[in-house]
């Protein structure tokens, strides 16, 4: 009897691509992670005309990509997703699988762990390895006041979602070949309950704090709404852009890191581990 090959799958969130490059971050890690784990690393692909996307995920870090390629997933469908990377799922039955924290992830990868019936760790910000092979799911904590390290022991896949810009993808290597299993579309895929009428990309903003070199930030200790003036005017000196996050916080971002005179450093809680 010959050990099932261990596999890491990341879901190819490739809508914003150029802005946000989530999926090849994810791709990077679990290429790292499949080191400690002897395990390959598989891309999964929906959608039409995706060639592209099943060159880049090679060319990122892929061992295998699974594509399904019809005009029917053309625009992205929780229900005909779900249903098609369910059905993988239970046949292949990963180790582990990774999704971009992104607004079409958080509504994704819910509903996928429910019906795999495993835990998720949500917008996670590290990812590790035990020696005995459990994945570590780093993840904010009691209102952000502390990391928690969270592992699924007895369940799978072990599922997590990672915030874009956590890690760094690994550079394009036009040389890389993966297996490539091009996919029938299930003949029973359920008819979706959505049809997608029209949409219109919302404006991307120059810098945010996914791409900020540097971030520097004003917290609770700063008082009250009046003492944020002071960033207000530094971040108009120096050419910052603020983001609001909530009456007794604002953030500033700065494209160059070279270019900024400080930046401050948020100091994390101790680590809990807990178990699903």
């Amino acid at each position: 009897m010959t050990n099932k090959q261990k596999s890491i799958w990341v879901f190819g969130d490739y809508r914003n691509y150029y802005q946000n490059r989530v999926t090849l971050q994810l791709l990077s890690r679990a290429v790292d992670l499949s080191r400690g784990l002897k395990a390959e690393v598989c891309a999964v692909l929906f959608g039409h005309d995706i060639e592209e996307w099943i060159m880049e995920y090679t060319a990122h870090g892929a061992d295998r990509v699974l594509a399904i390629d019809h005009p029917s997933l053309t625009s992205y469908s929780t229900e005909n997703y779900l249903a098609l990377i369910e059905k993988l799922a239970r046949e292949r039955d990963p180790d582990i699988i990774l999704i971009g924290a992104t607004d079409f992830g958080r509504e994704f990868a819910p509903r996928l762990a429910k019906r795999l019936q495993t835990g998720l760790s949500a917008d996670c910000v590290g990812l590790d390895v035990t020696p005995e092979g459990l994945l570590v799911q780093v993840a904010p904590s009691f209102g952000g006041n502390m990391l928690a390290e969270i592992v699924t022991e007895r369940h799978r896949p072990q599922m997590a979602t990672v915030r874009p810009g956590t890690f760094k993808e690994i550079p394009h290597n036009y040389e890389r070949t993966a297996i490539v299993e091009r996919l029938p579309l299930p003949a029973d895929l359920p008819a979706s309950r959505i049809r997608l009428v029209e949409y219109e990309r919302a404006a991307q903003r120059e810098h945010t704090i996914e791409n900020a070199a540097v971030i520097v930030c004003g917290g609770r200790g700063m008082g009250n709404k009046n003492s944020f003036k002071k960033l207000d005017e530094l971040a108009g000196l120096l050419g910052w852009s603020a983001r609001q996050e909530n009456i007794s916080s604002r953030k500033f971002c700065f494209p160059s890191a070279s270019a900024a005179p400080f930046s401050t450093l948020r100091v994390w809680g101790k680590p809990i581990l807990s178990s699903r």
